[in-house]
Formats: structure tokens, C-alpha cells, sequence
């Protein structure tokens, strides 16, 4: 049993190394990979510093909050994080608040309760609970990536339980088991 754990880390080690060298590769080919897109989310989130007392909600919050740094302390913006699980969280000191929830089943939030709802590659799994808590003339700045980014091509070749294993593998021992699947 002990050779075949080793026999399937091997196998996956190879193939997240020829996933990464495959996946620079193509970059190279796509023009809008030129972008810096992480960066234009940052810039863009920056609406939380147009209002004051602001409730920004980063779903999928995590370990960290890449633009709680950016938060203008005179606006009294208060950014919570909501994530599926609080061990992701436990660490994330960016915030101002932490709520455990599956987003799939909505926002722990009252109607009309929130200005600003971000997040990072979580977007088809609430966008249709998120409406109602969002304030009239509030935003919504979601970074995700398409169908066609080199992982997403990597992911729609290779059959769903091989992905599966692939991110238990890399995942599970680092952050604990969490599988959303993905939707083409």
C-alpha cells in the first residue's frame, strides 16, 4: 500500500509540474493574460473607500483579504469575510468581522443590509442569493476566471475524478479537505 501512495504522488507531482509548464506556455499565446487581473480587482474593490460606513462582504474571505490594506480607516468601512469554513478563516486577521456560511445557500446577511460584495473565483456559486442582502445602488466586483483559462482547459480535459484526487492530494494536507466542483 505504501508503494502505491508513493506511486500516486509521483504520478501527480508530474503532473501538476508538466500542468504549470503547460500553463506558461499557453499564457504566452493569449493577449489578455497580459493583464495584471488580480491587480485591476484591488484597484476596483477601492469603492469602498467612496462612502462612508460601508459593509464590504469578501466571500470566500479565507485566509486573507488582499485589499483590506487599501481600506481608508477615516471611511469606517468594515470589510467581513464569509467563508464555508472557519479553520480557513482562523488566520485571517485583514478583517473586521468572520462569518461561516455556504454561500450556495445564501448570505448570512438582512436584506438591504450590504454596500459592497466581492470575491475571487466563488461567483456562480451565490450570485443568485446575493441580490437581497445587497443595498440599492450597491456593487458587485468579482473576479473569476473564464472557461477558457489554461487551468480550466487542463480541468475540462482530464476526467472529473482524476481533478478530484488531484486537489484532495495537493489540498487536504495543507488546508483541509474542500471540493466545489466546477461547472462548464
Amino acid at each position: 500500500m505504501l508503494s502505491r501512495t508513493i506511486n500516486i504522488r509521483s504520478i501527480l507531482k508530474r503532473f501538476i509540474a508538466l500542468n504549470q509548464d503547460l500553463c506558461n506556455q499557453l499564457e504566452r499565446c493569449l493577449p489578455q493574460a497580459r493583464t495584471k487581473i488580480f491587480y485591476l480587482y484591488q484597484k476596483y474593490v477601492l469603492y469602498m473607500n467612496l462612502k462612508h460606513n460601508q459593509i464590504v462582504v469578501d466571500v470566500g474571505g479565507g485566509k486573507s483579504c488582499p485589499f483590506a490594506k487599501y481600506k481608508d480607516p477615516k471611511m469606517r468601512t468594515k470589510i467581513i469575510a464569509v467563508d464555508v469554513s472557519s479553520e480557513e478563516m482562523e488566520n485571517n486577521h485583514d478583517v473586521d468581522e468572520k462569518r461561516v456560511a455556504n454561500i450556495i445557500q445564501g448570505l448570512p446577511f438582512e436584506n438591504e443590509e450590504v454596500d459592497l460584495i466581492v470575491s475571487r473565483s466563488a461567483l456562480d456559486h451565490f450570485v443568485i442569493n446575493s441580490k437581497k442582502v445587497l443595498k440599492r445602488n450597491g456593487y458587485f466586483i468579482h473576479l473569476f476566471p473564464s472557461r477558457y483559462a489554461p487551468f480550466a482547459i487542463i480541468n475540462m480535459m482530464l476526467p472529473k475524478k482524476t481533478i478530484e484526487e488531484i486537489i484532495i492530494f495537493v489540498y487536504s494536507q495543507k488546508y483541509g479537505y474542500l471540493w466545489i466542483p466546477s461547472f462548464q
